[in-house]
């Protein structure tokens, strides 16, 4: 069935899924949808949504750079992968629903670095999950290759 295949006799919009919690919380990959699309409908939604852009990013340094960027992390935060964990759960676990969404992730998608990132993501959702809070980080157009996509559980 694909993604916009009618639930209930409508057609869906994916980042409706996540909005009415529909899909499990945790890492997604999402190709028919704009990252734009995605962040506007979570944000009309209630959803805290930062959008992340990682548009030519190849290495660890400047992944975990912009990461701290767009989650507008605090000066001192480290510039490594525990601190970037504890910043984002810090950061989405101040609302019930929040969403990363990841976009132009091609580049760093199927390098050991966006394999990182990915389950550093995932872990996060776990952290955030066990104390009540929603959290998604959509990857669009595609993710790391372990990133389940939506249109293939829907």
């Amino acid at each position: 069935m694909s993604l916009h295949t009618a639930i209930g006799g409508q057609g869906v919009d994916p980042a409706l899924l996540i909005a009415t919690q529909r899909l499990a919380t945790g890492s997604w990959a999402c190709s028919s949808v704009k990252g734009s699309a995605f962040a506007a409908t979570l944000a009309g939604f209630g959803f805290d949504v930062v959008r992340l852009d990682l548009g030519g990013v190849a290495d660890k340094a400047t992944a975990i750079e912009r990461c701290l960027a767009a989650v507008d992390a605090p000066g001192w935060a480290g510039h490594n992968w525990d601190a970037l964990y504890d910043v984002l759960v810090d950061r989405f676990g101040r609302d019930d629903t929040a969403a990363l969404v990841i976009t132009d992730a091609r580049t760093i998608a199927s390098t050991p670095v966006g394999s990182t990132l990915e389950s550093l993501v995932v872990d996060a959702a776990a952290e955030l999950g066990g104390r009540g809070r929603a959290f998604y980080a959509i990857w669009t157009p595609a993710g790391p290759t372990t990133t389940p996509v939506i249109d293939d559980v829907v």
